[in-house]
């Protein structure tokens, strides 16, 4: 039941957090920032996962 709304949301997160890298590839990865960089990744992947079926045709 709660699918819906969790994938919807993925979706949209997998959408939008890509725009959060390219301040931090612009100031240069060092320090913290390489950790924040990876967690935005494991962020983007794991939404990229859970929102892949999101407004899928179904048949």
């Amino acid at each position: 039941m709660a699918a819906g709304p969790v994938r919807f949301v993925s979706f949209w997160a997998a959408v939008a957090l890509p725009f959060l890298y390219v301040p931090l590839l612009h100031d240069g990865l060092s320090g913290s920032s390489a950790v924040v960089f990876l967690v935005l990744l494991a962020a983007n992947a794991l939404a990229l996962v859970a929102g892949h079926g999101h407004r899928r045709e179904r048949n």
